[in-house]
């Protein structure tokens, strides 16, 4: 799909660290315009993944993140939310912008289509540009674009932990929220080795054999210098670790929930709760008033609610409860 590519090295080829992979596919797209086209394939320690014009409070359950361990982190991609881990594989080619490749997948992915049918998985590409097979989703799929350069990149379940994944995402009917923001669709998503009437492949050696399908054995590497990796670790820090970019880029939304009873509410605007109003029961809405202005962030209300445990009437478990 790509040509004369140079592999792109992650360092010491262990990072797993998303903050650090996202911004050094940002930092290569905006940086290496000259040098070629190149492909990253690397492994991602547990997180959720928002696309770019995602509402946090919406695609993921927070609690559920928290107890979990899930940092939330957003890609300069659009589509929908994923949940990456150590059973999951990312890919992703950086290439020219061409009328050609821009929103046609089946131009990256139908190598990968290909790979998983030598291994007896009936894959395909679906009108969503996902990678399907007998019914479930084994792959998604984004693209963005700048200064005429093209990021394609997207996921392969392999021996994920789904169970975490569906906690994760896991919707509360007991909660609306109401905003303009792009919504994922939902899908039945499968490991790539339950599909297989073979032996489990790990995803390291689903990473060679991708790796030989793209690339053969005729590639380069990308020379990465350390000023380099100064200025992707910089952007990782000021930018795939920051509250204003993985929770502020959240579009303005209404939140409402129903909770012992109480029907709460409140907006979000740049990731921060504004106005909580609680329907008929004005103590509990002034206990929650406390935490208006704060990011909609676990860490952030319970950190406050701690430290206000004089003034509340309830402890932080609870204030959480109420707000999430």
């Amino acid at each position: 799909p790509v040509g004369a590519p140079a592999l792109l090295l992650i360092p010491d080829r262990q990072c797993t660290d998303p903050a650090l992979n996202l911004a050094l596919e940002e930092y290569v797209l905006r940086t290496f315009r000259q040098q070629g086209d190149f492909l990253s394939l690397y492994v991602n320690a547990p997180a959720v993944v928002l696309g770019k014009h995602q509402n946090v409070a919406q695609e993921a359950n927070l609690l559920a993140c928290d107890a979990l361990q899930l940092p939330v982190v957003r890609r300069i991609s659009g589509g929908g939310t994923v949940v990456h881990d150590l059973g999951n594989l990312n890919f992703a080619f950086i290439t020219n912008q061409t009328l050609k490749n821009v929103n046609n997948y089946r131009l990256f992915v139908q190598p990968i289509v290909e790979l998983l049918r030598d291994y007896h998985i009936p894959a395909e590409l679906d009108a969503a540009n996902n990678i399907v097979a007998r019914g479930k989703k084994l792959s998604g799929n984004a693209q963005f674009t700048t200064a005429g350069r093209l990021l394609t990149h997207g996921t392969l379940l392999i021996n994920s932990n789904l169970e975490r994944i569906h906690k994760a995402l896991a919707a509360d009917s007991q909660k609306q929220v109401v905003s303009r923001a792009s919504r994922s669709r939902p899908a039945v998503i499968a490991n790539v080795n339950s599909l297989r009437s073979g032996p489990a492949i790990t995803v390291e050696e689903m990473k060679m054999a991708l790796q030989q399908k793209l690339l053969g054995n005729d590639f380069d590497e990308l020379k990465i210098t350390k000023r380099d990796w100064e200025e992707i670790h910089r952007l990782a820090e000021e930018k795939y670790r920051s509250m204003e970019w993985n929770y502020g880029r959240s579009p303005h939304s209404s939140v409402e929930l129903v909770r012992n009873g109480n029907r709460v509410r409140f907006q979000l605007n740049e990731g921060r709760i504004q106005s909580v109003q609680v329907e008929n029961n004005p103590a509990l809405e002034a206990q929650l008033q406390f935490f208006s202005g704060l990011p909609y962030h676990v860490p952030s209300i319970r950190a406050k609610a701690k430290s206000l445990q004089v003034e509340l009437n309830m402890d932080a478990e609870t204030v959480l409860h109420f707000l999430f």
